[in-house]
């Protein structure tokens, strides 16, 4: 079996800053978007894998829109 693993957030950082300005017709930015998903095509185009990860984390701390703390494994508080 074949995994591909990626880190979303470094790819859609890459995307959203790596291409010129992308924006529809309201103004909202959408270059990361369309970077990423050219990215992601490529890549399951190369690789073929048989299964995909994805992780996208954007915030630093769960609780910065929540207010919650997230136990993950471990016991680690995010």
């Amino acid at each position: 079996m074949r995994l591909l693993v990626i880190d979303g957030n470094s790819i859609a950082n890459r995307a959203f800053f790596g291409i010129k300005l992308l924006t529809t017709k309201d103004g909202r930015y959408t270059n990361a978007i369309y970077g990423f998903l050219n990215i992601l095509l490529s890549l399951l185009k190369e690789c073929e894998p048989d299964e995909v990860a994805d992780l996208v984390l954007f915030l630093s701390r769960a609780d910065y829109i929540t207010g919650e703390v997230i136990r993950i494994d471990g016991g680690i508080a995010m």
